[in-house]
């Protein structure tokens, strides 16, 4: 049944609204397969619901109903996953990771992995292959390369445009390329 719904004609309204909260179970089983946890599925099915309340006036199809709140339910429930991921990301840490290490036995076995590779590393190289570089650049390779941040993240640190931080890194790692050619070629 197809209708061109008008806001004063409140007879139809309150049967649509009536037909819509019959789908309420309906909401709540489609959103359980996003796998949210209960507490924030109640939150999903309310925000869902209260979404199509909201914009009832504009199904223009009855028989099509349950679609169209299937499809608000789908964006809700897209929307709550995608919050969950961002937390979890920010939430993990290595602290975290190494907590849930599964006995101290394996946490000894990390440290000593880790222990072992910063000796093999050979320090006095780094530091004779950074001093080829200006302060601007050293930082931006160290913030980068060592310490793990994004270009957008070092461009924040440092105070640059990303675009000027992005060839300070590309003008950085050619020096260090250039140094380290000319180091193998004296036989270093």
């Amino acid at each position: 049944m197809s209708i061109n719904f008008r806001k004063d004609d409140l007879a139809n309204k309150a049967e649509l609204e009536e037909k819509l909260w019959e789908l309420q179970g309906y909401v709540t089983r489609y959103l359980r397969t996003f796998d949210l946890g209960e507490g924030i599925l109640d939150d999903a099915v309310q925000e869902t619901m209260i979404n199509a309340w909201m914009h009832i006036d504009q199904l223009r199809d009855v028989s099509r109903m349950k679609w169209w709140v299937r499809s608000i339910a789908m964006n809700v429930g897209l929307k709550y996953v995608k919050k969950i991921k961002q937390k979890l990301g920010r939430e993990v840490s290595l602290e975290m990771r190494l907590e849930n290490v599964a006995s101290e036995e394996e946490e000894a076995m990390l440290c000593q992995a880790l222990s072992e590779y910063v000796e093999k590393a050979d320090l006095g190289w780094i530091e004779e292959l950074l001093s080829c570089l200006g302060k601007k650049e050293k930082n931006v390779i160290l913030l980068q390369h060592v310490f793990g941040h994004s270009l957008k993240e070092v461009a924040k640190i440092i105070g640059e445009t990303y675009a000027n931080t992005r060839k300070i890194s590309s003008r950085a790692m050619a020096k260090m390329r250039e140094y380290t050619a000319q180091e193998e070629s004296r036989g270093k």
